[in-house]
């Protein structure tokens, strides 16, 4: 497929006129790398993928790399992820320019590119202090947390759509301002036996999302 290279080469002209800080190349699957994983690291653009294992194949080659949770999106919804990401791993910040280059997955390629400036674009900031996601909140945390909820959003549980709440930040002072309603279900657990990170975790927050409340 010409089109990709064509686009990726659209977007590194364009790059170097508004004088860009970063190069989103948001990729359609594996075939798709293949055939510009050397654009992409010539330019020095940050390789966006889905899939553990992809991503690590692709964060060896080019050093650097954003991996977004494997759903259907836009592609202006992966562009929203793949920025959301980008800010909370300190990747870009508050006034930075960044060329997306983006498509539709089920095409195999990409056939887009998007200038997004983090301190004019509403569309995917509702709120400036997006931009300013504070240090105690792991990067990490905030990638899985972000990639559950859009998992309940897209897929639900069992067919039904769900929605709950996610606080991430200053616990104690949230704590203070709310009360529990049911029994904590995670009560008595120790630390290692509560990481977000374990999936067995993820699968019960899943369950108990059909509640009404929220996790801090």
């Amino acid at each position: 497929q010409v089109l990709s290279r064509l686009i990726i080469e659209s977007a590194g002209e364009i790059a170097q006129r508004i004088k860009a800080q970063e190069v989103f190349v948001i990729l359609q699957g594996r075939d798709d790398y293949e055939r510009t994983a050397d654009q992409i690291k010539k330019m020095n653009a940050v390789p966006v993928v889905r899939g553990e294992e992809f991503f690590r194949e692709v964060l060896a080659v080019h050093g650097k790399a954003l991996k977004v949770p494997d759903i259907k999106l836009t592609r202006m919804g992966q562009i929203k992820v793949a920025v959301m990401l980008a800010i909370s791993g300190k990747i870009i910040k508050s006034g930075d320019r960044i060329v997306c280059v983006t498509g539709v997955a089920s095409f195999g390629n990409n056939d887009s590119v998007v200038v997004i400036d983090t301190e004019k674009e509403f569309e995917i900031f509702s709120s400036a202090n997006l931009l300013d996601i504070p240090d105690s909140v792991r990067p990490d945390v905030f990638e899985t947390v972000l990639k559950l909820a859009m998992e309940l959003a897209a897929r639900g549980r069992e067919g039904k759509s769900v929605g709950t709440i996610f606080v991430l930040g200053d616990e104690e002072r949230v704590l203070q301002l709310s009360r529990q309603l049911i029994i904590n279900p995670f009560k008595g657990y120790s630390e290692e036996e509560l990481s977000i990170h374990d999936p067995q975790l993820r699968d019960a927050i899943k369950e108990f999302s059909a509640i009404d409340g929220a996790f801090v």
